[in-house]
């Protein structure tokens, strides 16, 4: 089954806010379901704040080797 899950964000190295979120995705991907995970990231932040800019689109990997894509989408 594809899922798609809509998330205000999801973790990243350095930044483990969303946690919850990333062991969800990890858990239905070794269910063997595709999962398609969209978590925007604020460029505001990014100026302000210091934040680094994420790639839009990953293929990231749980403990069990199956592979989920995260799209990072910006929002201002």
């Amino acid at each position: 089954m594809k899922i798609a899950i809509l998330a205000d964000g999801y973790p990243s190295k350095g930044n483990p806010q969303f946690i919850f979120v990333q062991q969800l995705v990890h858990a239905i991907v070794d269910l063997g379901h595709d999962v398609y995970v969209i978590a925007q990231q604020s460029l505001t932040h990014a100026l302000i704040r210091g934040e680094k800019i994420l790639s839009k689109h990953t293929v990231e990997y749980t403990k069990n080797n199956n592979s989920y894509q995260v799209y990072r989408p910006y929002r201002i």
